[in-house]
């Protein structure tokens, strides 16, 4: 892993850094037990320091007393008899201790407030026990009457357990003189170094309990243990040791030539430390969450402004939600909030947070499950108005999201009452899915959508746009007085639309690209004839599509749309008016034509003398 040292600023602030003193309080043991059992020894550990907290109670004693611990982030290892562990403390228990766990703790989750390094003797006995905080660290780094060698070696501790624990990459503040040996970067103001484990595949290691710390130097040194991973290495012991690999980014990277703007595991590219990377803002003047998301955007390339952080922190419901669905997060999640504080922070009145958290905890991670590269506008097609939904639409809305056999609609959709009723009639029918395996055998609209919008022509009911990124659109027309449309209308209206959709998913399935129809790639299969029947509509009609699909649904479809009508509004309709509602969405295509004018006429008339009489 590589890291980023900044050796000057005018602020003094260390690696260790505070926190709200509004952060919550917990058992110091807490959930400990479960934690340390994956780790080797964290059992016999977990006894040995619950046994002095009842002898002596050194956790209502620790300087970091709001803290937490991270324990599943400990490291348990031999301590280094070398070092002078004990510059601070009882040296001569240390030469006397055999073993040492060092524990980074937390006050928020997010940052490391300080740690505690204790050891033990073959009895098992506390010889050493030591809360690490900020005043303590900062007495021992720029106390130059301290060797320097022991300095170096507190500060990679810190480097390496903060990052461990917490993933930072960059750090602020380090005392000039520290790693003096290691030449400065192009930017003449930041040194990288590479964090080598001296076992990644054990807690403890039975020989060395040292981590190798390789830094990159001018001079090749022939006894590094990581000779050959970097160009040019120099190696030293550091206290900490022992553990795992670190499972953040950037383990296992290669280091970069110092100045020649490489980069290792880490990806860092910015030699400007995270919480500086927008200087008109204080970032330590927001709470714990703002803080945590501007730091998860930075790893993007993402840097919030001002108005961004102040929405977040008059919003933590929202931010809670962000930082939660950022989790496991990759460039588009990272963009897809971006945007979203991008437009919500000049919205006059703010929308109900409590709606939009609703909305993201429910759908964010079906959207990405169903397109990885989901958008904010995408979130905006489905989920908006930001206006107050009812709870029962929501509810709704979240069923059909979860169901995998029925389309997905829009809330613009949930929220037009009688088309969502209409619909409600149509999910429900048992058949509804059968009918449409009746042509198409595989037949599934688990990536088809409803919505209410624009449509291209102003006379149509609705219209179904071909598939795009996999989701394939059924809009109804925005601009029409629903209200005074008959109901069995509608209905015959989403059948007629879902065969579209049928047919376009059938096409995608023969020629995709990137989820769009390839046309090249469906003219190829049809002049090998390997799909005959359902295409051969498409390649007669390729001039005008919808007359293709149109005609198709005159000669196949027509039984099928009537009967599914039929078992939705049963004894209501005659025959006659079942099927004068269906050919009269088909007017004018071959099939239609191909009909006995008598036929024709008599659904024209029966159109005309039922249509206001129809249920509306």
């Amino acid at each position: 892993m590589i890291l980023i040292l900044i050796v000057n600023s005018c602020r003094q602030e260390l690696i260790i850094y505070n926190v709200d003193d509004t952060a919550q309080k917990s058992d110091f043991f807490l959930n400990a037990e479960s934690k340390l059992s994956n780790v080797r020894g964290g059992d016999r550990w977990l006894k040995i320091l619950k046994e002095e907290n009842e002898k002596k109670g050194f956790v209502a004693k620790l300087k970091d007393t709001k803290a937490v611990p991270v324990w599943d982030k400990v490291i348990i290892d031999k301590v280094p008899k070398n070092m002078g562990l004990g510059v601070f403390g009882d040296s001569d228990n240390i030469v006397n201790s055999e073993q040492r766990i060092i524990i980074p703790l937390t006050q928020d989750g997010f940052f490391m407030s300080s740690y505690i390094v204790a050891s033990i003797n073959r009895n098992n006995e506390i010889t050493y026990l030591e809360n690490m905080d900020n005043s303590t660290l900062y007495g021992m780094v720029y106390n130059k009457s301290i060797s320097k060698d022991i300095r170096e070696n507190i500060m990679a501790n810190i480097i390496f357990i903060n990052n461990r624990a917490f993933g930072f990459k960059k750090f602020i503040n380090v005392p000039g003189d520290l790693f003096s040996d290691i030449p400065l970067d192009s930017t003449k103001t930041t040194k990288t170094i590479k964090l080598v484990e001296d076992d990644s595949n054990k807690n403890i290691t039975p020989n060395s309990m040292l981590e190798l710390m390789c830094l990159i130097y001018e001079i090749d040194d022939p006894n590094c243990s990581c000779h050959g991973t970097i160009t040019s290495t120099k190696c030293f012991y550091i206290y900490v040791g022992g553990g795992g690999a670190s499972s953040g980014e950037g383990s296992g990277g290669e280091g970069g030539r110092p100045g020649s703007g490489d980069s290792g595991g880490s990806g860092v590219s910015n030699n400007t430390p995270w919480y500086l990377m927008n200087p008109n803002i204080n970032i330590y003047s927001y709470n714990t969450y703002p803080r945590a998301v501007f730091k998860a955007m930075t790893d993007y390339g993402i840097v919030l402004q001002k108005e961004h952080m102040d929405y977040m922190q008059s919003h933590p419901d929202v931010t809670n939600s962000i930082l939660e669905n950022l989790e496991y997060s990759n460039g588009h999640k990272a963009v897809f909030f971006y945007n979203f504080l991008r437009e919500i922070w000049y919205k006059n009145p703010k929308p109900n947070s409590g709606i939009l958290v609703n909305k993201f905890n429910s759908f964010y991670d079906k959207l990405f499950e169903i397109n990885p590269t989901t958008t904010w506008f995408d979130f905006q097609n489905i989920l908006l108005p930001y206006e107050d939904t009812n709870h029962s639409i929501l509810s709704e809305l979240l069923n059909d999201w979860n169901n995998p056999n029925i389309v997905k609609p829009t809330l613009r959709f949930k929220n037009n009452i009688k088309l969502n009723n209409i619909y409600n009639q149509a999910k429900t029918a048992t058949n509804f899915q059968q009918y449409l395996k009746k042509f198409i055998t595989d037949a599934s609209v688990a990536h088809l959508m409803f919505d209410v919008g624009l449509v291209s022509n102003s006379n149509h009911l609705a219209e179904t746009e071909p598939p795009s990124n996999y989701w394939i659109k059924i809009i109804f027309n925005r601009d029409k007085d629903w209200e005074n449309i008959p109901k069995i209308i509608i209905l015959d209206t989403f059948m007629h639309e879902m065969i579209h959709a049928e047919i376009y998913r059938k096409l995608l399935s023969l020629g995709s690209t990137h989820g769009n129809i390839d046309v090249n790639k469906i003219t190829s299969d049809l002049l090998h004839h390997n799909y005959p029947g359902l295409f051969d509509y498409y390649v007669r009609y390729t001039k005008d599509d919808a007359a293709a699909q149109h005609n198709m649904m005159g000669k196949h479809y027509v039984e099928i749309m009537v009967n599914f009508l039929k078992q939705v509004y049963g004894n209501k309709y005659s025959d006659i008016e079942y099927k004068t509602v269906v050919w009269m969405g088909l007017k004018d295509t071959r099939a239609w034509n191909l009909l006995p004018k008598s036929e024709r006429d008599l659904y024209e008339t029966t159109w005309v003398e039922n249509y206001w009489l129809w249920e509306k």
